[in-house]
């Protein structure tokens, strides 16, 4: 018997949960179903290969991508029985799944699509990541230092080290003629992240969240052979400051559904296919399962800088090894500590060896928050102050598992 879409995304997710029981996460399926995956079946697609995720698409020579921040499959199974979101997917030519990345987060995953690779190669590992060059903990989105309130301030300043350093999909594709349309928010355009992880493309401006969907539409009559990537990230919004699993969050998902339907629509008659995935899921955590890591005196003095990487995902540099281990127990009972060289054997950041830059960057110790935990260093005052009720960068159920949908 061939099982609904609904019994493959619940069977995925009950799945997970069995793993989240057992080891207290969810490893990435790289190699098989996760983000870097996907975007390998993009570049084989054009090629006229068949093999990947995107088999049903086969023969197609226009594509859109459409990236939805946050869109974890607990989310999309919770409103599956909603009108809109039941007539978006019997549409549908196929529904699946795919996993997220290590850190699951969008600094690190919208690079893993960006370059078909894992972050034990491309090495962007969260949204305060160390860098080398600099000497300090970067925001990678806006490449400032983390204490910093401006945006782009290291670029203004004339500091221009690479972030990625891998080529993109976008460059792939333009070696086989394929031309790449990146619709990217006003706001991002001019941030190096932006420009690195579009290299390759042309680059569409586009100024909120509901006219990115038209933007995408006319960019697919710029060429036959043709990519358009879109991201549209109100759900991540307001998953963040309401809770995912909240009504708001439930509204967002069945407006989207609508504006889908019409963008499946014309997406077709320019005869281009649809894929819609995320590039992760959120997690509820309350105020009580906050940890203000600058409140534990022996770890905070065993550290060569803060903590950095995502609140539920935090990289620990050691000044004393030996004394960082000795005050792990600080954290209590809600995180999972590991070497890096641990977490890299166990492939949580992916397969193979380690790129330098990956070395450089990842520190010494992974803290991996449990479900309604995260680990908070207050680079600014206002860090003091939680964001909201959602959260991401950690590797629950929740936070990994996310759609792949093929119109």
């Amino acid at each position: 018997m061939t099982l609904s879409w609904l019994d493959v995304l619940k069977d995925a997710y009950e799945r997970a949960e069995e793993e989240y029981r057992k080891v207290g996460y969810v490893k990435p399926r790289y190699g098989e179903r996760s983000l870097a995956d996907l975007s390998s079946s993009i570049v084989a697609l054009f090629r006229g290969e068949a093999e990947g995720l995107l088999e049903p698409l086969v023969g197609r020579s226009k594509l859109l991508l459409v990236v939805v921040d946050s869109l974890g499959v607990n989310l999309l199974l919770s409103v599956a029985e909603e009108p809109e979101v039941k007539e978006l997917l019997k549409t549908a030519k196929y529904v699946t799944w795919l996993t997220s990345v290590a850190p699951s987060t969008t600094a690190t995953a919208l690079v893993s699509i960006a370059t078909a690779a894992e972050p034990i190669r491309h090495a962007v590992l969260g949204y305060r990541m160390y860098l080398r060059e600099v000497g300090a903990v970067v925001r990678t989105l806006d490449y400032s230092p983390a204490a910093a309130e401006k945006w782009c301030v290291l670029e203004k300043a004339g500091v221009h080290p690479r972030l990625v350093e891998l080529p993109t999909i976008f460059e792939a594709l333009a070696l086989n003629n394929v031309k790449s349309v990146f619709v990217a928010y006003e706001g991002h355009i001019e941030s190096k992240y932006t420009k690195e992880i579009s290299r390759g493309s042309e680059v569409l401006k586009h100024i909120s969240y509901t006219d990115v969907f038209p933007r995408a539409v006319q960019a697919l009559s710029a060429a036959n052979k043709l990519m358009v990537y879109a991201y549209w990230g109100e759900l991540d919004t307001v998953s963040h400051v309401y809770g995912p699993e909240s009504e708001e969050a439930r509204f967002c998902i069945i407006a989207l559904a609508s504006i889908l339907k019409r963008v499946v629509r014309a997406a077709r008659s320019a005869g281009a296919g649809v894929v819609l995935l995320a590039d992760h899921g959120q997690t509820r955590v309350d105020k009580s399962g906050l940890v203000m890591a600058h409140t534990l005196d022996s770890l905070m003095s065993s550290l060569l800088i803060p903590p950095y990487g995502e609140r539920r995902f935090a990289y620990l540099k050691a000044l004393d090894r030996s004394k960082l281990e000795e005050s792990l127990h600080e954290l209590g009972e809600g995180f999972i500590p590991l070497t890096v060289g641990e977490a890299v054997k166990r492939g949580i950041f992916g397969r193979g060896k380690p790129s330098r830059q990956f070395l450089e960057r990842a520190g010494d110790y992974i803290i991996l928050a449990k479900r309604g935990k995260a680990l908070l260093y207050p680079y600014r005052e206002k860090d003091l102050e939680p964001e909201g009720l959602g959260y991401h960068g950690g590797l629950t159920p929740e936070e990994v598992i996310v759609p792949l949908i093929i119109f």
